[in-house]
């Protein structure tokens, strides 16, 4: 739920609230927030960040034929440092931290292009050609120098500008540098899709519980985004499986309506958007074996469609009802590990 100063005067027009009250709360309210919320100004910023990496890369890839190894690199650094400097003036100087903290993740998206530039540049880059879904050793070492040179610089924003969305690139980074160290593990020789997804998924559960185990020990939300990460990661994996049999199909249903319930428990809705996803690819794969070639399959689909739509309306009725009898789900034991419960 969003709060806005319209609702603070509502409040004050009610009797709930003194009216002078109402500008020092709303004050401390926009000083507490994260920045995050949906609002024209993240869409702006968010659009502008886009419109950036894109111009980034298509520049990149013109320029480095035009213009070689050294000048692009020296040039992709100085993009960088500039990115670097002006997110901390925005955030320090001028308070205003969600720019200023996208301009630090921009920044550390430039730094593989960077570590690439440094290779070719002193002749260190393997220029291999590397046959689809086959590792070289020197081919792979030299992602992973990409991948852990990242690691090193996300990790080093965020402990000089701590905040929350800084922990998404240094998770990001950690999950491709582990991808390259399997298919370095495994090279030389093919890398199996299964190896990647059980990296991607492992990696994926490894950042959910350190966000549950950041979940509600702080003022602000630093698990949110470590929440984000882990899902893409360990849903991706689990999507990307084989839907060949019929009990693994059925688990991956179970697995997401697990999901659904995890979004209850621990109050967030993107595990609410990934399950229902995850069910609803279930359901349909589903009733299109069971209606293949029959007029039922889109009054099927449009049945499940009509279903999720009041499954939600039905959520948000009863949400506390919900909430409170999943919490008393929950055995005593395991009821004290859940963050609303800390």
């Amino acid at each position: 739920m969003q709060v806005e100063k319209r609702d603070l005067e509502w409040a004050a027009g009610e009797g709930l609230l003194d009216s002078d009250q109402v500008e020092p709360l709303w004050a401390g309210l926009r000083a507490r927030s994260t920045g995050t919320e949906l609002s024209f100004e993240t869409a702006a910023y968010a659009l502008g960040s886009i419109v950036v990496i894109g111009a980034l890369s298509w520049f990149t890839t013109r320029a480095w034929q035009i213009w070689g190894d050294g000048l692009l690199t020296l040039l992709l650094l100085g993009y960088a440092l500039s990115l670097f400097a002006l997110g901390r003036d925005l955030r320090y100087s001028r308070g205003l931290a969600l720019p200023g903290n996208l301009l630090f993740v921009l920044g550390v998206a430039l730094t593989p292009l960077i570590v690439l530039g440094i290779l070719r540049w002193s002749g260190l880059w393997d220029a291999s050609v590397v046959p689809p879904g086959e590792a070289l050793p020197g081919v792979q070492r030299q992602y992973m120098a990409m991948s852990g040179v990242t690691v090193l610089v996300a990790a080093g924003v965020l402990r000089r500008a701590p905040a929350p969305l800084l922990v998404a690139p240094l998770l990001v980074a950690v999950g491709a540098f582990l991808l390259d160290a399997a298919a370095w593990w495994v090279a030389p020789g093919p890398v199996e899709w299964d190896l990647r997804r059980l990296v991607a998924g492992s990696w994926g559960a490894v950042a959910l519980g350190i966000a549950l185990r950041l979940d509600h020990r702080t003022d602000d939300d630093w698990a949110r985004w470590a929440y984000l990460v882990g899902l893409v990661y360990f849903w991706g994996a689990l999507t990307a499986g084989n839907t060949e049999s019929e009990l693994l199909r059925f688990l991956y249903f179970l697995v997401n309506v697990g999901l659904m319930a995890l979004a209850v428990l621990l109050r967030r809705t993107p595990f609410a958007l990934a399950g229902a996803l995850g069910a609803l690819i279930y359901l349909v794969t589903i009733s299109n074996e069971l209606f293949r070639d029959s007029l039922l399959f889109p009054v099927v689909l449009v049945a499940l469609g009509i279903g999720v739509i009041f499954g939600g309306v039905a959520y948000r009725r009863r949400r506390e009802a919900i909430e409170a009898w999943a919490h008393r789900a929950v055995p005593g034991a395991l009821r004290r590990w859940l963050p609303p419960e800390r």
